[in-house]
């Protein structure tokens, strides 16, 4: 076991952050490439034909600009939506996880607090989530 239940929390978790962080940053990045296919007369044409309250519905009021393209299809619509998916998992997975496979006896067994495991996994957890967005950022930038 490692020294601390945080990193081994991480640590367990490696694989699926990295492909989660990849996979997110990588939908970010395809949706961005689509922002030329945007940026010309005829698409603004189709989005005017569209009621105002539909666009605002769907965040698209700004979409003709670099911006609120970014803030509707990366920021505002699938990126906050595979963020709450991989949260759900990594949630998930932290508790039941490790319980279904016998782990938490062990890990429970050691000289450690249970306030101390919780406060460590949710600490990792949030880590593990600010990870892919910091990466979404870094990659739309």
């Amino acid at each position: 076991m490692l020294r601390s239940v945080f990193g081994k929390s991480l640590w367990d978790q490696r694989r699926g952050i990295g492909i989660w962080t990849v996979a997110i940053a990588a939908v970010g990045v395809l949706y961005a490439a689509f922002w030329p296919l945007m940026d010309n007369p005829d698409m603004a044409a189709v989005l005017d034909a569209y009621p105002p309250e539909l666009l605002e519905a769907l965040g698209f009021t700004d979409i003709t600009s670099p911006a609120g393209y970014l803030g509707a299809t990366s920021y505002g619509l699938l990126g906050p939506i595979l963020v709450l998916i991989f949260a759900s998992v990594l949630g998930a997975r932290a508790v039941a996880g490790d319980e279904e496979s016998g782990r938490m006896d062990v890990l429970l067994a050691h000289p450690v607090e249970r306030w101390q495991v919780v406060l460590q996994r949710a600490a990792a957890m949030l880590l593990a989530i600010a990870l892919p967005v910091l990466v979404l950022f870094v990659a739309l930038v």
